[in-house]
């Protein structure tokens, strides 16, 4: 069970939305607390293996639904004195549309102009 490094590759926006998750066998709901150009955290107890490929979908601000494969890459296990940090799993975009990606990419673009806007 890893621990999600600190030497991240793309920036991370939060985002509070409801996702589904289906394995073949199995069916999952979760919550995401952020995004990144390459993959999102998913707020679960359910720890899938890593390495696990399952499909998903998600709502973007703005109503940009995304349905895509994704792998998970770590876990969060739940801690005592963890700051409030959620357990989950770290998934990775496997194989979004070029049109998928460029909603991503536009929503985490909107998203971090909101923190540089100047008074």
């Amino acid at each position: 069970m890893s621990q999600a490094s600190s030497g991240r590759q793309n920036t991370r926006i939060d985002l509070g939305v409801e996702v589904n998750l289906e394995s073949e066998h199995n069916f999952y709901t979760g919550f995401t607390e952020n995004i990144s150009t390459g993959g999102l955290f998913i707020a679960t107890r359910d720890m899938l293996p890593i390495g696990t490929r399952i499909h998903m979908t998600f709502t973007l601000g703005g109503g940009s639904e995304i349905s895509a494969n994704v792998e998970v890459r770590w876990h969060r296990l739940e801690q005592a004195g963890s700051d409030g940090l959620s357990p989950g799993i770290g998934v990775r975009f496997l194989d979004l549309t070029p049109e998928q990606q460029s909603a991503v990419n536009e929503f985490i673009a909107q998203r971090e102009t909101l923190f540089y806007l100047e008074d």
